[in-house]
């Protein structure tokens, strides 16, 4: 079983270099994408969540939430805070809003149908038609 040790997480994202965030976000998308067991996946999201929201740096912040969708994917992510990047949809790109459309949609999770249904209306071509292939995908999978 794997212990990340939130601890190294938080230094390691929390601090200024570069290229050991890329390193540690890079191992925790082969630990999630691997079913290794590791007994902590929920806190370990929940930082990166916090950490997805308050990253400076764009590319960080992609690359933060791109292994949040892969954690969404291959493990179980209920208990986390997902709502949180719901309530601070405003500061993402567009591209960055279509990776949390992703996330939504992995979780099959009923709650984010209302922000689904809310980006639907998004000018941009791609994000309406991402929210509203998700809603179609969460609907398939609850009934």
């Amino acid at each position: 079983m794997i212990n990340i040790k939130i601890v190294d997480i938080d230094m390691i994202l929390g601090g200024k270099e570069k290229d050991k965030k890329i390193e540690l976000l890079s191992w925790l998308w082969d630990c999630f994408e691997s079913y290794a067991l590791i007994d902590n996946v929920e806190s370990v999201v929940n930082l990166l969540i916090n950490y997805a929201i308050s990253e400076k740096d764009l590319e960080i912040k992609e690359e933060i939430l791109d292994t949040i969708q892969i954690a969404t994917i291959y493990r179980d992510v209920k208990a986390c805070k997902l709502y949180l990047l719901e309530h601070h949809i405003d500061i993402f790109s567009d591209n960055m809003i279509l990776i949390i459309i992703a996330i939504f949609e992995s979780t099959y999770d009923e709650r984010y149908i209302n922000i689904l249904e809310k980006l639907s209306n998004n000018l941009n071509e791609n994000i309406s038609k991402g929210a509203k292939e998700a809603i179609e995908e969460i609907k398939c999978n609850v009934d």
